[in-house]
């Protein structure tokens, strides 16, 4: 983001190349009949392996030159730390690792739910999530002005609501509309609810801190946030199984729950508070 002149603009349509990343995946997975296989592993591996190598050829940045003593926790980020200081800093980051707790549902098993209750070529079908993206990544910057930080996130948290109510709705009825319905509006969710807060993060930390506080708030959902999400997915989905035959009726009631908890928690404890610290 140090790159960019006005982030708040120009962020969401560089992300947009990730969802046709996702897009591309989902519809060569499905192409080629491989989604019951460990294929798409060893293809991510490969895809991995080159985006490393050139991303070692890419314009040389200089980091942001810092006063006082170079220590091992400056440079492992952990001054980024004490921008939880700040309540709502703090709240951002709490609720960042929370959210990706149901998340954790969404992204391990609607692939398996959705084949398990006749949808055919469920990659494919998932990849409606990321074209979503893509629209609602170009029409950000507009929405962003209207809700700003707080309205963008609130929006995501009611629409993972909304899609984890239908995912039940459609295991309890059978009905695979109620499915399609909201499958784009995963793109929203993560447009909304992930680009805000690193938007935030952007505007809210000092220059000096500013790639330790994105890499703080990447640990906290992508480490902290899907691990423990995982983990929980995991066993929610073990404890309402039997005999192959998936209750997924109940499996998807328990993050429809967890996100109507941090939807209200989050509308009580977050204030938009943009006052950028100095430390």
């Amino acid at each position: 983001m140090a790159n960019l002149e006005n982030p708040a603009k120009e962020f969401s349509r560089i992300r947009l190349f990730g969802s046709f990343g996702w897009i591309g995946s989902g519809f060569l997975i499905s192409a080629l009949g491989i989604e019951a296989y460990s294929t798409p592993f060893l293809i991510g591996a490969g895809v991995s392996l080159m985006a490393g190598l050139y991303a070692l050829v890419l314009p040389y940045s200089a980091p942001v030159k810092t006063e006082g003593k170079m220590t091992v926790g400056r440079i492992l980020g952990f001054d980024a730390f004490k921008l939880t200081k700040d309540r709502s800093f703090l709240v951002l980051l709490v609720f960042s690792a929370l959210i990706c707790i149901p998340l954790a549902f969404y992204d391990s098993f609607t692939n398996l739910f959705i084949t398990d209750i006749g949808i055919k070529n469920a990659a494919a079908a998932m990849s409606m999530g990321q074209i979503a993206e893509v629209i609602f990544l170009f029409s950000f910057p507009f929405f962003f002005l209207k809700l700003k930080y707080k309205g963008s996130i609130t929006a995501a948290i009611v629409a993972w609501v909304l899609m984890y109510g239908f995912f039940a709705l459609g295991a309890r009825t059978g009905e695979t509309g109620f499915i399609y319905a909201v499958l784009p509006l995963h793109g929203f969710c993560f447009t909304f609810f992930f680009v805000a807060g690193q938007l935030f993060v952007d505007e809210k930390a000092p220059l000096s801190l500013r790639n330790s506080a994105q890499g703080l708030i990447a640990f906290a959902t992508y480490g902290v946030g899907k691990y423990f999400g995982t983990l929980i997915a995991g066993n929610v989905v073990h404890h309402y199984t039997m005999e192959e035959l998936y209750n997924w009726e109940l499996i998807w009631m328990i993050p429809f729950i967890m996100a109507v908890v941090l939807l209200i928690g989050f509308l009580l404890l977050f204030r938009e508070n943009l006052k950028k610290e100095t430390i």
